[in-house]
């Protein structure tokens, strides 16, 4: 990737950074097999879904409002 200014520069590093990342990935069976790599993958997890929920519980007066109308 050529780097002419700035943002192909950005885009340039991210792609460096994933390619960096992808060679660094762990095995699925390495992660199956280390414990505190497992409370890792299941506390991103954990935190996401609680995101989710945090959504889905902000959104759900809107959900009930565009419901009603709809069935109008």
């Amino acid at each position: 990737m050529v780097e002419r200014n700035e943002k192909g520069k950005q885009a340039r590093q991210y792609f460096i950074e994933c390619e960096r990342k992808a060679l660094e990935a762990v095995s699925p069976v390495e992660i199956l097999n280390d414990p505190s790599a497992m409370r890792g993958l299941l506390l991103n997890y954990t935190e996401k879904v609680i995101a989710l929920k945090h959504t889905v519980d902000d959104m759900k007066p809107q959900v009930e409002a565009l419901t009603r109308v709809s069935h109008q």
